[in-house]
């Protein structure tokens, strides 16, 4: 395990939630799935192995075939990503269906993607394009990242799409980037959004070299401008040699925002109003499990760490999800619901 997180640049805890996605893929496959619990050594079955050899034999020019899922998702990351007028035949290539498939696979993405505000339409002269802010889109696009990095066959399908596109995918220094402002600004991000960051940020890199900015009322921008992440945002706009925009320079303090955990600086705490929610909400917990809390202050302050980005994220509607919901729903399912009826 050390030498994964080493060779990898990855936690313990991302490096487990990959496995459990590798296993799954094994077992659908009637393969004998990795063991990592408690071991040693990890080391992969000789049949797995096996199987892989000869999958890369044969698989040098095969395409990734997608479900009918997956075709609606990768249209859209195809056009949000494009840098030519799109046809139908660029479709087809992209998804190996036939024409009719294409136009019928369009509208039910279109469906798919109706709540968000955005629309595929097309003109002889534009091609498949969307329609929508720049906001929504984007916005969209993080959404469906976060579900197709879930799945597990997701990161080949973004890697298909973004390579069809001619993207040369280079995950390594994206992630050397990230930690690199985490390391520079002691920031500590939440792991499950850092990975969709990640893509999202080969994405976005390609949007505003095509000139794609995206509007924000005036005082909601200011306040942006005044906040703490405003350097780290404008070295990351820096680091992907982009151009600094004020719009742009607040989205990603939003990003930001929403992808680290809260100021760990307890000298900010007092006055911040968050804060002295989440010390309600300890008290009130207290009172309504009868469970007297040792040393509340720490237990506020480690809530209220968790709980800022989740309040830029439902602002900004910056998507998250946890794999671990439903479980940890049916296992503490009395806990679950006090928590719940507080928050109410």
């Amino acid at each position: 395990m050390p030498q994964l997180m080493e060779h990898t640049n990855l936690t313990k805890r991302q490096i487990v939630y990959d496995l459990d996605k590798v296993n799954y893929w094994l077992v659908n496959r009637n393969l004998p799935s990795i063991k990592y619990k408690r071991m040693q050594v990890i080391e992969l079955p000789n049949e797995v192995t096996e199987y892989i050899s000869t999958c890369k034999r044969e698989n040098k020019t095969r395409n990734f075939i997608f479900s009918e899922e997956e075709r609606e998702i990768a249209i859209y990351l195809f056009l949000f990503i494009r840098n030519e007028v799109i046809s139908t035949a660029h479709l087809t290539s992209l998804l190996k269906v036939s024409k009719n498939t294409v136009i019928s696979d369009v509208k039910k993405t279109n469906e798919l993607i109706r709540p968000y505000l955005v629309q595929i339409a097309y003109t002889r002269q534009n091609g498949y394009h969307l329609k929508g802010t720049e906001l929504d889109k984007r916005v969209l696009l993080m959404n469906l990242l976060m579900k197709t990095t879930k799945r597990p066959s997701g990161i080949s399908m973004i890697r298909y799409c973004l390579d069809h596109a001619g993207v040369i995918l280079e995950e390594y220094d994206i992630r050397q980037l990230l930690n690199h402002i985490g390391e520079k600004y002691d920031l500590r991000f939440v792991e499950e959004r850092q990975q969709d960051f990640m893509y999202f940020l080969y994405c976005y890199h390609l949007r505003r070299r095509r000139g794609k900015l995206v509007y924000l009322h005036k005082p909601e921008l200011t306040a942006l401008l005044q906040d703490e992440m405003k350097p780290v945002a404008e070295e990351l706009l820096a680091l992907l040699g982009l151009d600094q925009a004020d719009s742009e320079t607040a989205f990603l303090v939003i990003q930001f925002l929403g992808l680290s955990l809260g100021n760990t600086d307890e000298n900010c705490f007092s006055a911040d109003l968050l804060f002295k929610i989440c010390e309600r909400l300890v008290n009130e917990f207290e009172i309504r499990t009868c469970i007297p809390i040792k040393e509340k202050y720490k237990v506020a302050s480690t809530l209220y760490q968790h709980l800022k980005p989740a309040y830029f994220r439902m602002k900004y509607r910056v998507p998250i999800a946890n794999p671990m919901l439903a479980q940890i729903e049916q296992e503490h399912k009395d806990l679950y619901e006090i928590v719940k009826d507080l928050l109410l």
